[in-house]
């Protein structure tokens, strides 16, 4: 069947541990998954593509929700999608896990269903939702449940490894919806080794008067930069990824950090852990949604002065940022208007 499936692709067996918001242990995974990056079929773009919600989405929808005084729900799927059948004209060959004692020697399996790991499966087993009327949420649920089989759980309080916390006010009927990732943050902390109580925090991830770009650059044996690179690798990735969900903050810092992340030196590890030490510090800090924005305990403030009630300011200047540009500057405007002209 060489002609008509290709090459059989390798597969591997994952164990895993699946974790709550909070770092705490719910239940093993074990799932086989084939190598779907050997798969010589030519596949195109809109063959794989799938509809990946992103953290900016989530956020939006969430905000929607919290506007209109609802807060979103949460269901599991009992059979991910990716459990569909395959059709008759796509035949996979694979080989069975190395180790595997279920498969006699010699053999290979033929797919019936499509597996997690090949580049048209899709793995949707999370469902997030609400409605402004909880008789169309109630038969949401109802028409969905008949179509997928699924649990609904109520209230959203964790989902993809974030923890919400939601408040509801009897008094002005608002609610509140706060956001954030301790379980990951302890996570990072002990794969960081800076758990530890003598691993003092810091009020802030930049080194005052030694900027990254100043750190200079060194040469390392090749088994000790490919050690650096790695270590690099990994906390600038979870960095950026408390940066791009809840911990908007930390976007110029890790910014910083990645342009070494193909050859740093030590001195790019320590600033790394600096900003490690300040989400030490920080790890109670959350994104806050509010319905009723009068009721918070935030501030915003305008940083220039405003003394006309429209500013005219550009997008780009060659001069410096201060009042001694000339007024009659010819760049492209953008009108800017007083705060207390919303209110």
């Amino acid at each position: 069947m060489r002609h008509i499936t290709g090459p059989a692709l390798p597969t591997m067996a994952i164990s895993c541990m699946k974790y709550n918001h909070d770092g705490i242990p719910i239940r093993p995974k074990y799932r086989i998954v084939a190598l779907g990056n050997l798969d010589t079929n030519p596949w195109s773009k809109a063959d794989c593509f799938a509809p990946v919600l992103s953290q900016m989405e989530l956020r939006l929808l969430l905000s929607i929700a919290v506007k209109n005084k609802v807060i979103p729900q949460t269901g599991d799927v009992s059979q991910a999608f990716c459990q569909s059948y395959l059709p008759q004209e796509e035949k996979y060959v694979l080989q069975p896990p190395p180790g595997c004692f279920l498969t006699p020697k010699d053999h290979y399996l033929l797919l019936r269903k499509t597996l997690y790991g090949l580049r048209e499966a899709q793995d949707t087993d999370n469902i997030t939702c609400f409605g402004k009327s909880p008789v169309v949420e109630e038969e949401f649920k109802k028409q969905f449940g008949q179509q997928v089989p699924c649990k609904f759980n109520g209230k959203i309080s964790d989902s993809l490894g974030l923890k919400f916390t939601c408040r509801w006010n009897k008094g002005d009927l608002s609610i509140q919806v706060y956001v954030n990732q301790p379980g990951f943050i302890e996570n990072f902390l002990q794969m960081s080794d800076l758990d530890g109580d003598d691993m003092h925090p810091v009020p802030s991830p930049y080194s005052l008067g030694y900027p990254v770009n100043s750190i200079p650059k060194e040469i390392y044996p090749s088994h000790l930069q490919a050690k650096l690179t790695l270590n690099m690798q990994k906390m600038v990735g979870c960095i950026n990824w408390l940066a791009i969900s809840t911990r908007l903050d930390l976007a110029t810092t890790v910014n910083l950090l990645a342009k070494y992340m193909a050859f740093p030196s030590t001195g790019h590890i320590e600033a790394s852990k600096g900003v490690v030490r300040y989400i030490k510090g920080t790890k109670k800090h959350r994104i806050a949604f509010h319905s009723n924005p009068n009721n918070t305990d935030l501030a915003a403030y305008v940083k220039l002065p405003i003394e006309n009630d429209i500013l005219v300011m550009s997008d780009a200047n060659w001069g410096p940022q201060d009042a001694s540009v000339p007024k009659n500057n010819p760049l492209v405007t953008l009108e800017f208007f007083k705060q207390d002209q919303f209110q």
